[in-house]
């Protein structure tokens, strides 16, 4: 905190750096097509007193939205820091804040309310017990124009969090006795981080391409997803965690990898996204068929057996018994959906071809529209009916009272599923 400044390099201001300014007008041009859509609206109809009201109401909300929009680029043009030896100021849009450099008790990394890295400086003010809760800190961007005087009298602030930081480390670094082990283990540390990173985005663009476009290589691979980053934990040496302490932790982070794949693949489930429908349910002379006491049981089986490594792969899981316990519906979750993965990609079978008819069509609307068909009864003994969610692309190619052609198979784990098809 007391190391001297050059004083003749003072005062500096810094605005919005080029290429965020273009980022904040990209987003306020994407924001404002809305509100002037409702114009545009409201003058192509013309002035008419029976719709006077309504017209005026619409014109009016699209005044505000296109307002609204505009805020982005006039927050990125009014906003500077303008910084002296002894003192920042931080000039926003709405509202100014200055801090002395006695007042400041140190610097810690901008986070969300989830406590994952924002990007940015926060500036914590004395008098304050968590400076993470401070009300009156200080926020300097990332998208600044910064140079190394700002960079040098930001660094010159003592570090908050440094102590968590180098706490990590030291965990990594546990058993690296000399000067050489402790650098390969940092260079180490940094391919690992590096290869976090890769398949973080793999997966993110696996999932949802599995969520909207599901097919079976790309099925297959979010389903053994989590196994590969239980793995990569496990083998690394301590180095990869799969829950994250914090945003100064400094191991690799593999949580999207190991959660997002069984979230997403059960969402598309629900939506009827999948081609492949399991036949699960009950008979009323039989109760629960056996194809779902087998889902079940090998479900509950698979989804624990991945909690089991995870909690093997990574420390993180014992210390935090808590969070465990609650991850525990996840994991079974997982389990239920791969196990309907594994027994379609595994059934090498041939179809029984059974035909029926549409009967109806109608689609559910809510956040997302699904397209539903219910089909006249179908099988051996004209056992099975009811309603099936169908792709839009099925959907609309079919007509009520068209006949349709159902292939059912019967599971590489017993638990039958057909798929449904136009008749060629």
């Amino acid at each position: 905190m007391d190391q001297l400044l050059n004083p003749t390099e003072y005062p500096c201001t810094y605005r919005i750096s080029g290429r965020w300014l273009c980022v904040n007008v990209l987003l306020s041009l994407a924001f404002s097509i809305p509100g002037l859509g409702l114009c545009w609206l409201v003058f192509a109809a013309g002035l008419d007193d029976s719709v006077g009201l309504a017209l005026g109401f619409m014109l009016a909300l699209g005044c505000v939205l296109s307002i609204l929009a505009a805020l982005p680029v006039a927050s990125a043009l009014k906003s500077k820091v303008v910084l002296d030896s002894e003192r920042i100021e931080v000039q926003r849009l709405f509202s100014s804040r200055s801090l002395q450099r006695s007042e400041i008790l140190g610097r810690r990394v901008a986070k969300s309310n989830d406590g994952f890295r924002t990007g940015g400086t926060w500036l914590i003010p004395r008098g304050s017990d968590n400076g993470e809760d401070a009300e009156n800190k200080i926020t300097i961007s990332n998208e600044l124009n910064a140079d190394s005087v700002l960079r040098e009298w930001i660094d010159s602030v003592p570090d908050l969090d440094a102590p968590e930081r180098l706490a990590s480390e030291a965990e990594i670094l546990e058993g690296a006795n000399s000067s050489p082990e402790r650098e390969a283990r940092l260079r180490a540390l940094a391919r690992v981080k590096i290869l976090c990173r890769c398949l973080t985005g793999v997966a993110v663009i696996a999932a949802f391409w599995g969520m909207f476009f599901p097919n079976r290589p790309v099925i297959l691979f979010l389903v053994l997803l989590p196994w590969l980053a239980a793995g990569i934990a496990r083998f690394s040496g301590g180095m990869v965690h799969l829950l994250v302490s914090g945003s100064n932790d400094a191991h690799g982070y593999l949580g999207v990898p190991a959660f997002l794949p069984g979230i997403l693949l059960l969402f598309a489930a629900l939506q009827g996204q999948m081609p492949w429908k399991p036949m699960l349910g009950m008979t009323p002379e039989q109760g629960l068929t056996q194809g779902t006491w087998i889902w079940i049981g090998l479900g509950i089986v698979l989804g624990l057996c991945l909690l089991f490594a995870a909690v093997v792969s990574d420390p993180s899981f014992r210390k935090n018994a808590a969070i465990t316990v609650l991850l525990i519906p996840f994991f079974l979750e997982y389990g239920f959906v791969a196990i309907i993965a594994v027994d379609v990609f595994l059934d090498r079978s041939a179809p029984a071809v059974y035909s029926s008819n549409i009967v109806k069509k109608y689609q559910v609307h809510g956040r997302h529209t699904t397209d539903w068909v219910a089909l006249a009864p179908w099988g051996a003994a004209l056992e099975n009916k009811g309603d099936v969610c169908v792709d839009s692309s099925l959907y609309y190619a079919v007509h009520v009272g068209e006949p349709v052609c159902v292939e059912r198979f019967p599971g590489a784990l017993h638990i039958p599923w057909f798929v449904l098809k136009r008749c060629r």
